[in-house]
């Protein structure tokens, strides 16, 4: 006798929803829809479902113009937890849409467009925060700084402002204190101004951050110790040892990985071996 087996040939439509769910989330929205919307109305279905959570990563202007006509339309907008954007404000992106928000990454993004975003408080779930700036003026720092401070759910907070120095002059920032636990300046920050925020910033694990002195914006230094810190990167530039030393005397112990590098100039403290005994 024969024994015929029947081939099966497995498609799309196989696939639980759980499964497809699992395979998008590894994927940013733009490449879903490049590659899978308008398959057929199961995919269809399964790319709008309320429990697959969205990354669009819309850097290229070419892949926002996608966005705004081809995908937002066909999608819920809680989807969306994660975008990095750039020129967001030459787009017309509409924030208070995306009420879900947990990660933001904005790229050339100038003073008045982020104040306005921050004053806005669309920002209300967010836990990562990327800025990459442009035209960031020492008078608005400050304003800044607070309402950013003021994101109750942020955890990550990165700075990137490019060849600009930021720092805060005379300004006293009001009686906030911030959940941010990592907190990233790569561009020049005053050393100063890091005395200042110090206060704020009860609950730092990861301090990542470029420092340089700066005797324009000297004031009294005052601040609370890093008791949950675990991790200091440090790059410096012109910075005096004695604020070097302000900053270690707020690590306590605690304290598990420190790196330390850039330059130094005309502080001989930094040479002698004794500076550097007991300095935690």
């Amino acid at each position: 006798y024969a024994l015929f087996v029947e081939n099966h040939i497995t498609t799309v439509n196989d696939l639980y929803d759980d499964v497809w769910l699992e395979i998008f989330e590894f994927l940013y929205i733009n490449d879903i829809f490049n590659s899978f919307w308008n398959i057929n109305n199961n995919l269809n279905r399964i790319i709008v479902d309320r429990r697959l959570k969205l990354y669009a990563n819309l850097i290229r202007d070419e892949s926002l113009d996608y966005f705004n006509l081809t995908i937002l339309p066909n999608i819920h907008s809680q989807q969306l937890i994660s975008l990095k954007l750039t020129n967001c404000f030459e787009k017309q992106m509409n924030f208070n849409q995306y009420i879900n928000l947990q990660s933001l990454t904005l790229n050339s993004i100038n003073t008045m467009q982020l104040k306005l975003l921050l004053i806005a408080k669309h920002l209300t779930h967010l836990k990562y925060f990327q800025i990459n700036a442009i035209g960031i003026f020492g008078q608005d720092n400050r304003e800044i700084i607070e309402q950013i401070l003021k994101i109750k759910t942020l955890k990550t907070c990165r700075f990137n402002f490019g060849l600009q120095k930021m720092g805060l002059r005379n300004e006293t920032i009001s009686a906030i204190s911030s959940n941010i636990e990592n907190f990233i300046i790569e561009s020049e920050f005053v050393s100063n101004s890091l005395f200042k925020l110090i206060p704020h910033l009860p609950k730092p694990q990861y301090l990542n951050i470029y420092l340089r002195e700066d005797y324009r914006y000297r004031s009294s230094i005052t601040f609370n110790s890093l008791l949950n810190l675990k991790t200091l990167r440090l790059k410096i530039s012109r910075l005096s040892f004695n604020h070097l030393k302000l900053l270690f005397d707020s690590v306590c112990s605690n304290l598990q990985i420190l790196v330390l590098n850039g330059c130094i100039v005309n502080d001989l403290q930094y040479l002698l071996p004794q500076s550097w005994i007991n300095i935690f």
